[in-house]
């Protein structure tokens, strides 16, 4: 990363920069300021490591700015002609119209500064190999990723910084023309039916606009690609720092055999399977018995939901810790049973400590697994019977706690509000106003939530989240609408126990006639019905339970819900 230019200092660029804008010409010399204001290394004896930072990229955009030329659309075998000289024209008015020209899309200098110095950044180790022999190769040293790392931390920090519509804007509709294609015959059409149906808009202006929405997408392109390149560093890093001071066995076999940093950046399919490995480690390392390996996997955890969310999210730390509750809940719940007394569905008994121990991991589990539901942001994770909403939903209705019946409502609507804030956030032009923080956050269950990717402005760059359209919003928010009437009806073919606490041994329960009844299931059903009513007011909701009870005829419970949507 050593430059050969001379230049090396912005006092330089801003007094001389005319002379190098017409010596090396403007891409050269945006990239020189670019880099400077990366931080990327500089001539020997150079000066500009003695200038903080911050002074330097502001003297760096500034010269930037002076000498780029905007984005646009180049008019290539035609030319602008006036309306009053071509007959043909349908526009009478005196504006101008192309005339038989087809149109080329122009990046500005600063687009192209930023592509060049981030392909010179990422290019020595794009196709070097992760894994070599079932090990991480040796070339990963933490001088290289601090190298690599560095740069593109500071270019997205001043993406962030000097183009903070960029990336909020360049996916939403909203942010420029509904096309994306380069067709020039589709640009021109759009020009003149644009001044047809409104003679006050300026057919410059259309291309203007369109020109600036393309620059927008691409260079929203190269922040994410930056940001994932920054990622799989940071995942890298951890790994080996597991590896090499915890002695931490990384199954890096799991990955396939010469994996480059290319497939590890972009790869849909390698995603899933470095997600799966981290699983795997995860669980494995959380039991071990050697000394600080749990803590130290611990610290890890918190930094991959910080450092390294696109391969191991807060939802997937919330799934994670929802997991572990779960596994406590049911040994407890077994211990009980076998220990000759059992918590019914409906109550427990809070005068004994093992029932308020009980009761309370039911209510961190099913809080878990709501925070994990938040994080869903394709329609796969709620749509169909192998998806993660009705796995959860199995998963929390086979303890037969009240607590869990009611967290399968807030579950289901926790998602289906999930995907609804998504769509609004989309159409409001990205989410403004949450731009992410400089800094680390200080890890907590609570700060996660707000350090979390759900809260930050890139969150639709990664799985899809702000790129679903209209329809897959409400093929999902229509899923757990389902999946909810679904479950409460479910509830009638459950075995569920009664209020009392039954003495005896499990198998005394299961055979005793008066342990359950119809009665306390129609009770339970219509306590989750309350609860749906009382907590959504969407139509869609109301609709999809009134649906289901009529399809059951469970006309007992339908004609006791009070909503205005099925009056």
């Amino acid at each position: 990363f050593k430059k050969l230019m001379r230049v090396d200092s912005t006092e330089s660029l801003q007094s001389l920069g005319a002379y190098y804008s017409e010596s090396f010409g403007k891409l050269a010399l945006c990239c020189i300021c670019l880099g400077l204001a990366l931080g990327l290394p500089g001539d020997a004896g150079g000066s500009s490591n003695l200038i903080p930072l911050p002074a330097v990229q502001i003297r760096a955009m500034s010269v930037i700015r002076d000498h780029s030329d905007g984005a646009h659309f180049k008019v290539v075998g035609g030319a602008l002609t006036n309306t009053h000289a071509s007959m043909n024209s349908a526009i009478v008015d005196s504006r101008l119209v192309l005339n038989g020209s087809s149109h080329e899309f122009v990046s500005s200098t600063f687009h192209d500064a930023v592509y060049c110095v981030a392909s010179r950044v990422l290019r020595p180790v794009w196709l070097r190999p992760v894994v070599s022999g079932g090990q991480v190769s040796e070339i990963w040293t933490a001088e290289l990723i601090s190298q690599v790392s560095a740069p593109l931390l500071e270019l997205m920090k001043l993406l962030q910084g000097y183009y903070p519509t960029v990336i909020m804007t360049a996916h939403s509709p909203a942010g420029g023309l509904q096309s994306d294609e380069m067709d020039s015959r589709l640009v021109t059409s759009q020009m003149l039916a644009a001044s047809q149906a409104n003679r006050v808009m300026n057919p410059e202006k259309v291309l203007h606009q369109k020109a600036k929405h393309l620059e927008d997408e691409s260079i929203s392109n190269i922040y994410r690609l930056a940001s994932r390149s920054v990622q799989a560093l940071s995942l890298i890093g951890l790994l080996t720092s597991l590896q090499t001071q915890w002695k931490v066995q990384i199954e890096w076999t799991a990955l396939p055999d010469l994996l480059s940093f290319r497939s590890l950046v972009v790869s849909a399919s390698v995603h899933d399977i470095v997600k799966k490995m981290l699983n795997a480690l995860i669980h494995n390392a959380c039991k071990s018995e050697k000394h600080g390996v749990a803590a130290a996997m611990n610290n890890a955890i918190n930094v991959m939901t910080e450092q390294c969310y696109h391969y191991f999210s807060a939802g997937d730390w919330y799934t994670y810790m929802a997991a572990r509750k779960i596994e406590t809940l049911r040994s407890k719940t077994n211990l009980v049973a076998s220990g000759g007394s059992y918590f019914h569905a409906t109550a427990f008994n809070v005068r004994d400590s093992i029932g308020k121990e009980v009761e309370q991991l039911a209510t961190e589990c099913v809080e878990f697994v709501i925070q994990s539901a938040k994080h869903w942001n394709i329609a796969e994770h709620v749509v169909g019977v192998h998806s993660e909403l009705f796995k959860a939903c199995a998963e929390l209705m086979s303890f037969r706690f009240e607590v869990m019946f009611l967290g399968v409502v807030d579950l289901c609507l926790a998602a289906a509000s999930s995907f609804l804030q998504l769509s609004r956030k989309r159409f409001d032009g990205g989410l403004a106003g949450s731009r992410a923080s400089g800094g680390m956050v200080p890890y907590s269950p609570h700060a996660l939530a707000s350090a979390s990717t759900a809260d930050k402005w890139d969150l639709g760059l990664y799985h899809g989240g702000s790129a679903m359209n209209d329809c897959d919003v409400k093929r999902a928010v229509d899923a757990c609408y389902t999946c909810l009437a679904e479950q409460i009806v479910h509830v009638r073919s459950l075995n569920v126990g009664g209020h009392e606490e039954v003495k005896g041994s499990a198998g005394d329960l299961m055979d005793s006639d008066h342990s359950y009844s119809s009665e306390n299931n129609t009770r339970i059903m219509s306590d989750m019905i309350q609860r749906a009513l009382s907590s959504c007011s969407e139509q869609a909701m109301h609709i999809a339970l009134y649906t289901i009870l009529l399809d059951r005829n469970e006309l007992e419970l339908l004609l006791a819900i009070r909503s205005a949507h099925l009056e």
